[in-house]
């Protein structure tokens, strides 16, 4: 579930997992992705990737996930780019909270920006 962790007190295999998951995994389903579309007859395809809105509005004690779902933002806007010469678009969704297992605790309170600890609405998708 979700845990508010200060900087200095995140292990380093903690970041590298989230990285591991959150980005190298986006970024490994994108290459293949890109690879297939550029290459098929016609060209093109829609990558669409998977942001947050913690990109925007991140939450205290959130480092690596905040950091993870800015880089998803530039990996996107990039492969935007590249993608243009191929008929290739890429967009990605920035969800809120869906309920799962993991975003649990956000039923319960969660931190906030302003210091306080609130519970957070989540959609059942």
């Amino acid at each position: 579930g979700y845990k508010s962790t200060l900087i200095d007190e995140i292990p380093v295999e903690v970041w590298n997992d989230v990285v591991g998951v959150n980005l190298t995994g986006s970024f490994l389903c994108a290459r293949a992705a890109f690879g297939v579309m550029r290459r098929q007859k016609p060209m093109g395809g829609r990558i669409i990737n998977n942001g947050s809105v913690s990109a925007y509005a991140p939450r205290p004690g959130s480092a690596p996930y905040t950091a993870t779902k800015h880089a998803i933002t530039g990996l996107t806007k990039t492969l935007a780019l590249d993608g243009r010469p191929y008929d290739i678009a890429c967009g990605q969704i920035d969800i809120g909270n869906a309920l799962t297992e993991m975003a649990q605790a956000m039923t319960v309170g969660v931190p906030q920006a302003n210091g306080s600890i609130a519970a957070e609405a989540v959609m059942d998708v």
